[in-house]
Formats: structure tokens, C-alpha cells, sequence
């Protein structure tokens, strides 16, 4: 006897005969036909299609395993489904409420994800606890929570999908921990109210936090690179805390942050990318560390602002139009050096 679909896979309720089958037990029931041996119970419905021959023993799914799936599953407050035995709340059933808490078991299974739009638009919810069973937000699950206020991410999380907390209107603090390794674009886009972030993730937050209206942001030490479209567009952004780790800002990472006025670059910092500071319409004065041998193009045009850069002797490569639109500038640099030449070329204020 072998079994042709092994996807029917139930829970064991109750054993009527117990048949001693070699080193296991073959196991009917008022649900089906299972068996067990020492490292579990293993059940299928007998509802399944049979063909003739031995027993496939491989067929069974064990029942208290991580094999087990069920679909279209709900409680009071969700519906969800368990798949491979972990659960993944698919929606939520309580749109009113003010306080959600994400349970870290249903059914004795871990819940390690929340799915696409599980609780979109959840405009009274004021808390939001999540459990540290949960690896995975999908896309636009949180998305236009606006009057949620704070906002803890286990150190479990791995993923954090598209616009996963876009519009969170109230939410004025955040912690990016280490642990996430994929946070994709938009997902805390139009946080109006953003006010403080501290960054500890390592990876691209290309576009994450574009137009919220975060003032403040500490990078944690550790992070070596600050990627492309980073902390574009937060136009309220007036202090960042760059560790002394980072060896690369990349293109447009704060293009558009209208209101900063002073950045302090890391003396390890070995290139800026294109359009790195574009439009940092406030920005007044730069240091550039010795060991930067880069500073690509549009790094800092139209910083209209900007009064004064200091440009290391080391530098090899300074890029089109870095300082395009910088009509108050003066370039101070080491006479003969790379900095002199290229403030002569444009015919920028030089000083040494």
C-alpha cells in the first residue's frame, strides 16, 4: 500500500487500535491511518488515494512536526495559515482595535510571519507589540496604521517587506536592529512624524525612509556603508552620527535633506558617491577626511549654502560638477594638490 498525495495531512485525535509493526505502530483512528515510532506520530487522512504495494512509510507527515499545513485557519482576531508547522497571519479580523498584540504561538505553532496587507490601514491602533518568534513583515502590512506611536522590532526579524510601514503618521521613534538582513524600498516612507531613528542594520535601505520626516538619525558603529537613496528626500533631517566604520557613502544617500546644516564624515570615509549631498540646500561646511581618494559627481551641487570645504592632499579624483551651484564656496586645499588644481580650473576661491 503506498499513498499518491501526501498533502492531506491532518491531526491526530484520537487512537482506536494500536497494530505492532515492526520497529513502529501502524495506528488506526477515528481520523485515519497513522503510525508511530520513537521520534513521533505520524498521520495521514484515509481519504487519500492508494495504490498497491508496500507501505510508504515516507509518505506520512509527522503531526507534531514542522511538516504540518493547514490553510484558511481563523481565530476571533485573525485568520491565518499554518505552513511547514509555522503559522503565518494572513489577515486581520479586528480593525478597530487600539491595542494589537501579535501572539508568538497560535495552536501551538511559532508564528514567524505577518503577510501582505495583513493589517493595512489599521487607523485606531495605538500599540503594536510583536512576539520574538517573528522573522518576516510582508509588504504594506502596517501600511497607513496612522496612530500607531511606537514601534519595537524584535531582534528575530529578518525581513521587512515594501511600504511595510509607510504612512505610520504618528510614529516617532525607531530602531533598525542588526539582525535584519532585507529591508526592501518604501517601508517606512511618509512617517510624518519620524522624529529619531538609530540604524544598526547593514544592508541597503535604498528608499526606506524617503519623504518621512525624520530629524535626527545615530548609524550604529559597525556599519560600514551608507547606500544609495539611504535618507533621500527627509527633508526635516538636521543631525546625522556617522561611526567612525563607514567607508563609503553612496550615490544620492542624502540628496534633498534640505535642512541639515553641518555633517561630520568619518576619518576611515574613503569615497562620496554622485549626488551623495545634491541639493543640501543648508549645508555650510564640510571637512573631508584625509583618506578619501573619491568624491564622485554632483556630490554636493547646488548645496547653495555651502561656504567651505576642506580637501584632503591625498585625494586623487574629484568628479563633474561636484560643487556646481555653490556660488558662496571656498576650497581650501594644500597648494600643488589635486583640490588646488580643480578650484583653479573652475575658478572657485582657493585657500591653504
Amino acid at each position: 500500500m503506498g499513498l499518491r498525495n501526501k498533502s492531506s495531512v491532518i491531526r491526530l485525535s484520537g487512537v482506536a487500535v494500536c497494530v505492532i509493526l515492526s520497529v513502529c505502530i501502524l495506528v488506526f483512528s477515528d481520523r485515519g491511518l497513522g503510525y508511530a515510532d520513537d521520534f513521533g506520530l505520524y498521520f495521514v487522512d484515509p481519504s487519500v488515494e492508494q495504490i498497491d504495494g508496500d507501505l510508504d512509510f515516507a509518505a506520512f507527515t509527522d503531526v507534531s512536526g514542522s511538516n504540518v499545513t493547514e490553510e484558511n485557519l481563523s481565530t476571533s482576531e485573525y485568520e491565518y495559515n499554518i505552513v511547514e508547522g509555522e503559522v503565518i497571519i494572513t489577515e486581520g479580523l479586528d480593525i478597530f482595535t487600539t491595542d494589537l498584540v501579535i501572539p508568538s504561538t497560535i495552536d501551538s505553532y511559532p508564528v514567524t510571519a505577518i503577510d501582505d496587507f495583513a493589517f493595512s490601514y489599521y487607523s485606531d491602533m495605538k500599540t503594536l507589540s510583536l512576539p520574538d518568534t517573528l522573522v518576516s513583515i510582508g509588504s504594506s502590512a502596517f501600511e497607513g496604521c496612522t496612530a500607531l506611536e511606537e514601534l519595537l522590532i524584535p531582534s528575530s526579524v529578518r525581513y521587512i517587506g515594501d511600504s511595510a510601514f509607510s504612512d505610520c503618521n504618528s510614529l516617532t521613534a525607531l530602531e533598525v536592529p542588526s539582525t535584519i538582513t532585507t529591508i526592501e524600498d518604501y517601508a517606512f516612507y511618509a512617517c510624518d512624524k519620524l522624529d529619531s531613528i538609530t540604524v544598526s542594520f547593514t544592508g541597503n535601505l535604498v528608499n526606506t525612509f524617503d519623504m518621512s520626516h525624520v530629524k535626527n538619525v545615530v548609524i550604529a558603529n559597525g556599519v560600514t556603508s551608507i547606500d544609495a537613496n539611504s535618507f533621500e528626500f527627509c527633508e526635516e533631517l538636521v543631525n546625522v552620527e556617522i561611526p567612525e566604520s563607514v567607508t563609503s557613502i553612496k550615490e544620492c544617500a542624502f540628496i534633498g535633506c534640505k535642512k541639515l546644516e553641518a555633517i561630520n564624515l568619518p576619518g576611515e570615509l574613503l569615497s562620496i558617491g554622485e549626488s551623495a549631498f545634491e541639493d543640501c540646500i543648508a549645508l555650510k561646511r564640510v571637512i573631508v577626511p584625509d583618506k578619501v581618494a573619491l568624491i564622485s559627481d554632483f556630490a554636493f551641487y547646488n548645496c547653495a549654502s555651502l561656504t567651505y570645504i576642506e580637501l584632503p592632499d591625498e585625494i586623487a579624483k574629484i568628479g563633474n560638477d561636484v560643487f556646481g551651484q555653490c556660488d558662496q564656496l571656498q576650497i581650501k586645499a594644500s597648494a600643488g594638490s589635486v583640490g588646488e588644481t580643480y578650484a583653479t580650473i573652475l575658478g572657485i576661491p582657493f585657500i591653504n
